[in-house]
């Protein structure tokens, strides 16, 4: 109130003065002058209710923020003394009751309560399953042979019959029953892809067989190329499928041989005691293995060929 009454008095000495510039000008200054008294009204005021919540509630960024109880209120690494900070050597970081409780969950899952985690490593010594081989491995299910390190012109299979070897002779059924279900036919296919694999040095010689053995002309062992092909095909298409079954004849020609490994085919029971006489022959226990293209329990005696032999049985019906 004393700035409002000095600045009145400030007015009526200054008309008085100066009578008539203070008229030409009075509008423009007492408007001005008016406006800032109005601002000075309003200070006390604003001092008087928007300064005391300036000072009663902080700013929110000065809040400060919630801590777990317990927790310390200095920043690791420094040390308040006497308003000054020093730097300390960092402790060991403690693990909040959260992370503690994590880490035993973690544990527990592994083993029993209060064991740590084992991993555990295979045993070389023991021989790992073929049937978790994946897709295209080289594995056989059934022979633990790695057939990718054997070169091809020392392996064949047949009807899916792996073997190793240089010389092979395929004895193939070609009884009346071998019209069924077109066996001769599928027989016939799969010797053509079969030997079409083999390469030099490899030999081959097929014996179809009824009663009696029906070998390939020549006798003997050929060599996989281009002629020895073209006339086994031209002999395959003269092989028709009639009469009974018994192998013992062409397997006793076969062995004669001395191949590497014979492949047996068949789909109907066998004489009694072949697998005796054959196993008696065998001198040489060279492989036989067998394949079974029939349904019935005819493959019992091609079961025993293969096991008196150390070849494989399989069943393609």
């Amino acid at each position: 109130m004393l700035m409002m009454e000095s600045d009145q008095s400030t007015i009526d000495s200054s008309e008085a003065a100066s009578p008539q510039s203070t008229r030409m000008n009075r509008p423009s200054t007492l408007g001005g002058r008016r406006q800032s008294i109005r601002i000075m009204a309003l200070v006390p005021l604003f001092l008087s209710c928007g300064g005391v919540f300036a000072l009663d509630e902080p700013t929110r960024s000065e809040v400060p923020r919630s801590k777990p109880p317990g927790a310390s209120t200095s920043r690791p690494g420094l040390e308040a003394t006497g308003g000054s900070s020093k730097t300390t050597p960092p402790a060991a970081a403690k693990s909040s009751p959260a992370g503690e409780s994590r880490a035993r969950a973690s544990t527990k899952r592994e083993g029993p309560a209060g064991d740590e985690p084992k991993v555990l490593s295979a045993d070389p010594s023991r021989r790992r399953s073929e049937f978790l081989s994946p897709d295209g491995s080289t594995m056989d299910r059934y022979d633990s042979t790695d057939w990718a390190t054997i070169p091809p012109w020392s392996q064949t299979s047949f009807f899916g019959i792996r073997a190793q070897g240089r010389v092979f002779v395929y004895v193939v059924d070609c009884s009346g029953s071998m019209a069924d279900a077109e066996r001769l036919t599928r027989a016939k296919i799969e010797l053509r892809r079969a030997i079409g694999s083999l390469q030099f040095p490899q030999r081959f010689h097929v014996i179809f067989y009824n009663e009696e053995a029906l070998p390939m002309p020549g006798g003997l062992p050929r060599s996989p190329d281009t002629r020895a092909k073209t006339q086994l095909n031209t002999w395959l298409a003269q092989i028709e499928a009639e009469g009974g079954t018994d192998p013992r004849g062409a397997l006793k020609t076969a062995l004669a041989l001395q191949p590497d490994a014979v492949f047996l085919l068949s789909d109907g029971s066998l004489p009694e005691k072949s697998a005796a006489e054959v196993a008696a022959g065998n001198r040489r226990r060279t492989p036989i293995h067998c394949i079974d293209l029939s349904s019935g329990s005819g493959g019992d005696q091609l079961r025993k060929i293969a096991a008196d032999s150390g070849g494989r049985y399989v069943r393609r019906p």
